[in-house]
């Protein structure tokens, strides 16, 4: 028992990683984000909302519990970015912004070897303070409904940056805990931070955050 209630939150909290990760309006369900445009990114952009691309979030969760927990199934997810981003004329910038992901998993009974929820939100609640887990409760009475509440940097770093094309690289100065860059989109008010999953036939967008201007 011990061991696939240690397996299954391993999964959960990989899929909540791969929530968190696929950052980006509101809600989860159907097409996300818009395609990178690049754009004119100098001002001061503060976070509006987020949405995943559900299908591919979905696909990723049920081939992770594979093996652990057949049955289960991703619930709700919602995602809630925080912060600003300030992007300079001089190519320098600086970046506070979190993401906020709320994550349903049901778990059927098969998986329970008979505990309950309240055994299995015992055995998760060992982890809340780790990997960015604030929260987990599981309510049910033979299956179980289990929320997940976690929080992550989506930028949390200062330093220099370049735009080419659709890209943005960020080179964060030393000491600074994130970095990197990648696809985004200015449209009207709105930067949209985009990710792109390359490893279907077709390049999808897996999820997109966005930060508004006054």
């Amino acid at each position: 028992m011990k061991t696939r209630l240690s397996s299954i939150w391993c999964i959960l909290i990989g899929s909540t990683a791969l929530a968190v990760a696929a950052a980006d309006c509101g809600g989860s369900s159907g097409a996300c984000g818009v395609q990178p445009c690049g754009g004119a990114v100098v001002g001061t952009w503060h976070a509006s909302s987020a949405c995943a691309n559900r299908a591919l979030l979905n696909q990723e969760f049920l081939s992770g519990l594979m093996g652990y927990c057949d049955g289960a199934t991703l619930g709700a997810v919602n995602l809630q970015p925080a912060g600003s981003l300030t992007f300079n004329s001089d190519l320098t910038y600086s970046a506070s912004a979190t993401l906020h992901a709320t994550v349903g998993v049901n778990i059927p009974a098969s998986c329970l070897s008979g505990q309950s929820c309240a055994v299995l939100t015992a055995a998760l609640q060992t982890q809340v303070g780790t990997m960015g887990v604030q929260s987990v409760n599981c309510v049910g009475s033979s299956s179980c409904v289990c929320t997940l509440a976690v929080m992550t940097d989506i930028e949390n770093s200062s330093g220099t940056y370049l735009t080419s094309g659709t890209d943005m690289t960020l080179y964060a100065t030393a000491g600074t805990t994130t970095g990197g860059g990648g696809p985004y989109c200015v449209k009207g008010k709105s930067l949209h931070l985009v990710s792109i999953n390359t490893t279907m036939a077709m390049a999808t967008i897996e999820s997109d955050v966005v930060f508004t201007m006054p």
